[in-house]
């Protein structure tokens, strides 16, 4: 559970997470260097439909509010799944959709 926080890329918790064309979460700066040397997803090795990386808020603030001290997993388990809650009907998001 703890994995949701690391990026794929350097397994380091994020700092400034983005998600990228492949639906996962990668920090900013090391899908940026990938990107630079690659097209092709480092988690599904499928080439990415696009290169746009958008920034993943939801996500930042679970890993804030861990940071802040949500420490046990059923902590930081219940801070995202208040974090990561439909604007709108402010129920808990199930599978997410980012739209530009």
């Amino acid at each position: 559970e703890w994995d949701a926080l690391l990026c794929g890329l350097c397994g380091k918790i994020m700092i400034d997470p983005v998600i990228a064309a492949d639906g996962y979460s990668y920090e900013r700066s090391e899908i940026e260097a990938h990107l630079l040397k690659s097209n092709t997803s480092p988690i599904s090795k499928k080439r990415f439909a696009f290169p746009h990386l958008v920034r993943n808020n939801q996500l930042k603030n679970v890993i804030e509010a861990w940071r802040k001290g949500h420490t046990s997993s059923e902590g930081w388990i219940a801070a995202a799944r208040e974090e990561v809650k439909c604007p709108i009907t402010m129920s808990v998001m199930v599978d997410a959709v980012v739209t530009g």
